[in-house]
């Protein structure tokens, strides 16, 4: 599918000292553009001039037309425009151009100094992009959010197949009627504390240092304080196995499971994970997480749960697809290639495979019921954050997240949604708002993804 493209386009003007029948000039001209008036261009071929414009940017057929007629004292200028024919499909990945046909943002911007003229293809899937959109539409229009984002990935390379940030823009007119927060991409320049989605995170790091075992029960103490500082859970728990502490979504669980890592050894991992870093991708609106350079106990219980720390969406996928595929953490890819990509290894295969396990059960008993497709297996985690508005955490102005993996037995696709600021009566969480987002989503793209993964659905 063809997304940017330059089209030719041509302007007429004319030299009146060289038409001698301006008349009959004139009557010729309103032949072909009959919306313009013929006194107007009576007018401009009786000025006293070596140049006017007639009419710029024409069609092919208009051109053609002129030459037919064959008017001497009429002349030609050739200018390329860029167009975009999915209009605001694709709006915030390939970004747009100025005036002088010179990118400015997306893609766009990269390609002034790359592979000029050249074709470039996108590891990009219209169809999946097409139905991530649709979905973030609804569901931003149903909860009357703020906004909507949402990135496909092929976890086994990091290939990004669908991302959309709505509202969104058309390109073709970047600054007709458009406002900052259409022009922002959510996906990859802002940067969130995501939340819950962060307990996958800490349990990897537990898992692999064998602090914690899936099956060992733990008492969720409360109240419960670090640093002075109240934990609270949405539900009561009290004894509870350290797979449904991360299933059901405890962060005093959590930050007791927390306690048993060494603080630099936590942040060491997140770090290695690429959350203390700025992503690699050809385009300007990629951002550097908000990263805390110095740890203490408190940073590391409110990190063990997604807070403290701002990282984009992008940067959460990313890492979260090494989790389920064994362990490989790779860096996102927007251009087709066809060479190899190497990963580092960030987990052991083992807890990749145990990882995995959690994420089908939070999906089936926790807090991802709402994502639960009938005969196809998928794995995920619910995240819901406060907005913390000029320094306080607002309970009324959340953002409410969920990510998948799938099919979870072998995985080879991840999906984020984000919500920012639904408006619902009663709790607005992740589970709740985005959950059956991303089950409507996979639903739609699965099969046409890979026809082999829903021979059961």
């Amino acid at each position: 599918m063809l997304l940017a493209s330059d089209v030719k386009f041509y302007s007429v003007y004319a030299n009146p000292m060289k038409i001698k029948d301006k008349e009959k000039t004139a009557s010729l001209l309103g032949s072909v553009f009959p919306e313009i008036e013929y006194s107007t261009l009576y007018d401009k071929l009786h000025k006293q001039s070596h140049f006017v414009w007639i009419k710029k940017n024409i069609t092919p057929r208009k051109y053609q037309e002129l030459l037919t007629l064959g008017i001497p004292g009429l002349y030609f200028e050739t200018t390329y425009r860029r167009v975009y024919p999915q209009q605001n499909m694709f709006a915030h990945i390939i970004g747009y151009v100025n005036i002088d046909n010179s990118g400015i943002a997306g893609i766009e911007y990269f390609l002034n100094n790359h592979f000029m003229g050249e074709e470039i293809f996108l590891t990009l899937d219209h169809r999946v992009q097409y139905f991530l959109r649709k979905e973030l539409k609804y569901v931003m229009k149903r909860y009357r959010a703020l906004g909507a984002s949402g990135i496909v990935i092929d976890v086994n390379n990091g290939d990004i197949i669908a991302m959309s940030s709505i509202p969104d823009f058309d390109p073709n007119k970047p600054y007709t009627n458009v406002t900052d927060a259409q022009r922002f991409n959510k996906t990859t320049l802002g940067i969130y504390e995501i939340g819950s989605i962060f307990k996958f995170f800490t349990l990897a790091l537990a898992l692999q240092e064998k602090v914690v075992d899936l099956e060992e029960s733990i008492f969720i103490q409360k109240p419960y304080y670090v640093a002075g500082f109240e934990i609270k859970d949405l539900f009561n728990m009290d004894y509870s196995t350290v797979r449904e502490i991360v299933t059901k979504s405890s962060n005093i669980g959590i930050a007791m499971i927390a306690q048993r890592l060494e603080i630099q050894q936590h942040k060491d991992f997140l770090i290695s994970l690429g959350f203390a870093d700025k992503l690699s991708l050809p385009m300007p609106e990629v951002t550097t997480p908000l990263f805390p350079m110095y740890w203490d106990t408190s940073t590391q219980i409110t990190a063990s749960y997604g807070y403290g720390l701002s990282i984009s969406l992008l940067h959460t996928i990313i890492a979260f697809a090494a989790l389920a595929n064994g362990g490989i953490l790779h860096q996102p890819q927007i251009f087709l290639s066809d060479q190899p990509v190497e990963g580092k290894r960030v987990i052991g295969r083992d807890i990749s495979e145990m990882l995995r396990g959690v994420m089908a059960e939070t999906v089936v008993l926790g807090t991802g019921k709402r994502s639960k497709i009938e005969g196809y297996n998928i794995g995920g985690k619910s995240g819901s954050a406060e907005k913390s508005i000029l320094g306080k955490y607002r309970k009324d102005q959340n953002l409410a997240s969920f990510i998948a993996v799938f099919p979870i037995e072998d995985p080879k696709y991840a999906i984020l949604i984000m919500v920012d600021e639904p408006k619902r009566e009663g709790f607005a969480t992740g589970g709740i708002i985005t959950a059956p987002s991303v089950k409507n989503v996979i639903e739609d793209i699965a099969v046409l993804l890979d026809n082999s993964i829903l021979k059961n659905l």
